[in-house]
């Protein structure tokens, strides 16, 4: 809680609750869960990108998010999660923004993320994993999306709640390739 990666003049950049890995890793990691926190007041730079303003995260897991290295998170369990008033250039709940192949997104509340340049429960990108990765019965609310896939491979995402069962509203939750119907109907 209360995490600041930066705000005024000349404080800049990100800043993550849980954060695995780094873009340039080269080994594997395997194991990990990421289960049953409380992540919320995470705060990044709103500045432009040219001037420092970065992301604020819940959970990112980036490794080897750099197309010239090999690392991987094997089959990551990020579950039962509260994560809530995250402020940045870009707000994400949980980054799958490595390649995560297996991963899995489960039962995790999302809630009241602000990004001057998006919000999203869940993003996957620079992931070659994402055909593999499923979310599933999590609470995606006050956000931009409640996921945003940047990659070609559809991603399984079904029985989530988007705080509305109006079909379009819920669609209007999802971008890029995503698999989100049936979704829950209550929260």
């Amino acid at each position: 809680s209360d995490i600041r990666g930066g705000s005024g003049a000349g404080n800049t950049g990100g800043a993550v609750g849980i954060g695995v890995g780094f873009t340039n890793a080269d080994n594997n990691v395997s194991g990990l869960t990421v289960v049953g926190n409380t992540i919320n007041n995470i705060t990044a730079s709103t500045a432009g990108y040219g001037s420092g303003g970065r992301g604020a995260y819940g959970v990112l897991i980036n490794v080897g998010a750099s197309g010239s290295h090999a690392g991987q998170a094997i089959s990551p369990v990020v579950s039962n999660n509260e994560i809530s008033v995250l402020t940045g250039l870009w707000a994400h709940g949980v980054g799958l923004e490595g390649e995560t192949p297996g991963a899995m997104v489960l039962n995790n509340k999302i809630d009241g993320l602000t990004g001057t340049g998006g919000s999203n429960g869940v993003k996957i990108e620079d992931n070659d994993g994402a055909a593999t990765v499923e979310i599933h019965e999590n609470s995606f609310t006050n956000l931009g999306f409640g996921i945003q896939n940047v990659m070609a491979a559809v991603v399984n995402a079904t029985c989530n709640w988007y705080g509305t069962a109006v079909p379009a509203a819920v669609a209007a939750q999802i971008s890029g390739p995503v698999s989100y119907s049936p979704f829950l109907t209550n929260g």
